[in-house]
């Protein structure tokens, strides 16, 4: 399943049969191969089986998003902020036994804002956030806020920058375990990495614990490349920026790891080669 943000238009291509009512879509189980235009920049879907879901983001001023998952399903979820300049509310709303994957990747020359809120209101729920940003001569800020209310609930977040040419990345990252909420996990992994001088990254990770009897904890860290992994690869007869893009690359790939569309996983690819630096 894809959806297109442009602008204020909302474009979504199934295989599933998608039912309509007003600006909410259901996704049932049934084929269908349809397609459907909104043309307001508001969307609720809700899923009611098992999907993979891309979405791609063009010159959305703003983007007001809901995505419910519904009890005992996978959801795999690919977000690429595209050319332009974004702001995006998107708020994930997962039940009971699901299990969501959402991936973020960000390489282009724009400025953005994107928060996400993840709602896990069902026992025995996973949720697994990736973000790959990249900034470079523009402002980014990429919020990722996550809310355990209910028991047996886990979460892991992961999220790597780089950042050059004057750019500015910020990362707010939340993870929030509700009182009452016991044997619940929550993890945050948070990295920036800056290729020059003028280039800021800056990492909020914060945890609102109101339980005992749960596990969370948070890492972050913003820091200068290593000088010595450029001279090592110009030793090797590589160019200084080759040797940059080499690393930033290197940093951002494992993301590919968790698509399982391969075509997508191609395309990523190639605009990782493209787009960095």
């Amino acid at each position: 399943m894809k959806i297109v943000f442009e602008e204020n238009k909302i474009q979504i291509f199934s295989e599933r049969e998608l039912v309509k009512e007003a600006n909410k879509i259901i996704v049932t189980n049934r084929k269908g191969n349809t397609f459907i235009e909104l043309n307001n920049g508001s969307l609720v879907l809700e899923v009611n089986d098992s999907i993979d879901i891309s979405e791609e983001y063009f010159k959305t001023s703003f983007v007001d998003y809901k995505l419910v998952v519904n009890s005992d399903l996978e959801v795999r979820n690919i977000s690429l902020i595209k050319q332009g300049n974004s702001n995006v509310l998107k708020k994930i709303e997962i039940n009971k036994n699901d299990k969501y994957e959402q991936i973020i990747i960000d390489l282009f020359d724009n400025d953005y804002q994107f928060k996400s809120i993840i709602d896990i209101n069902g026992e025995n729920s996973y949720c697994y956030s990736r973000v790959a940003s990249m900034a470079a001569s523009n402002s980014k800020r990429m919020s990722i806020g996550v809310n355990h209310n209910t028991i047996g609930s886990s979460s892991k977040l992961d999220n790597y920058g780089v950042v050059s040419a004057d750019g500015n990345l910020l990362f707010e990252i939340m993870g929030s375990i509700k009182k009452g909420c016991k044997k619940s996990n929550v993890l945050q992994n948070n990295k920036i990495i800056l290729f020059d001088e003028k280039s800021t990254g800056e990492i909020k990770p914060l945890l609102y614990i109101d339980e005992n009897d749960v596990s969370a904890s948070h890492a972050a860290a913003v820091g200068k490349v290593d000088d010595n992994h450029i001279f090592y690869l110009m030793s090797r007869g590589i160019s200084a920026i080759d040797a940059k893009k080499t690393i930033a690359i290197g940093y951002l790939k494992p993301v590919l790891e968790y698509i399982s569309d391969e075509k997508i996983k191609k395309e990523i690819n190639l605009l990782m080669e493209k787009e960095v630096f």
